[in-house]
């Protein structure tokens, strides 16, 4: 994993958009390959196929929450960024230039230059593991350009059970409990987040692109994980 000043690097992540970075509106070739991409996600999704997504922020319990849910649907669970590599690369993710941002130190650069390939990692993603319970990342699901946020809006949009989980509704709350979370975690992961990476964090939280990609919310405060998952069986149970 890229390390940004002993940290992992923060490839879902970034806070407001960098002027001047922008989305190349993309080549013929690669308009075909996500027209044909299209094609195979609405024929896997025509045959109705439960698919649940777990969106939120980093901490709030999707890592925990996925793989219970996953046994109780006796769907496969799979998690965006154990596999995000393979598709970032298929679009020319540069591994030298990644190093060298994280060598910079420079998470909002790595945070920018990520983006394009995280919206092209949830479209992929949907396509090959329809009929699963997918976990996005942190950032999948944060989107500040417009562009990529529609691109969001339209991978999912055949998907009818796209769950935010955040620990309550009210935000100043759930901003406290994430940081107490990431605080108690980081280090057992290996990792000691700096003020930069929990303020990231914060805006990952705030951010209202979960908001606009969620169908239904789930608040995991003062729940058990057993707790939380029957709560969200109550959303998607097949009828």
């Amino acid at each position: 994993m890229l390390k940004v000043m002993g940290q992992p690097a923060i490839c879902s992540r970034s806070w407001k958009s960098q002027k001047g970075v922008r989305l190349e509106s993309g080549a013929r070739a690669f308009k075909l390959h996500l027209l044909r991409e299209r094609v195979g996600y609405a024929v896997k999704m025509s045959e109705k196929r439960l698919t649940v997504v777990l969106i939120g922020p980093p901490a709030s319990g999707k890592s925990t929450l996925a793989p219970l849910l996953a046994q109780q649907l006796g769907l496969e669970q799979v998690q965006l960024d154990e596999i995000r590599w393979a598709y970032y690369d298929e679009i020319g993710f540069d591994h030298a230039h990644a190093a060298e941002l994280s060598r910079a130190g420079d998470l909002l650069a790595m945070y920018h230059y990520c983006k394009p390939f995280e919206i092209h990692a949830l479209e992929r993603v949907l396509i090959e593991h329809a009929g699963a319970v997918i976990e996005l990342g942190g950032g999948h699901s944060v989107h500040e350009d417009p562009a990529l946020l529609e691109r969001a809006r339209l991978a999912l949009l055949a998907i009818p059970y796209v769950v935010l989980l955040m620990p309550s509704s009210d935000m100043s709350q759930s901003l406290e409990v994430l940081r107490a979370r990431t605080l108690q975690k980081a280090p057992k992961e290996g990792w000691e987040p700096s003020e930069e990476v929990l303020e990231l964090f914060d805006h990952l939280a705030r951010h209202p692109s979960n908001a606009l990609l969620a169908k239904q919310r789930t608040y995991t405060l003062g729940r058990t994980p057993l707790e939380s998952v029957q709560e969200i069986l109550k959303l998607v149970r097949p009828q």
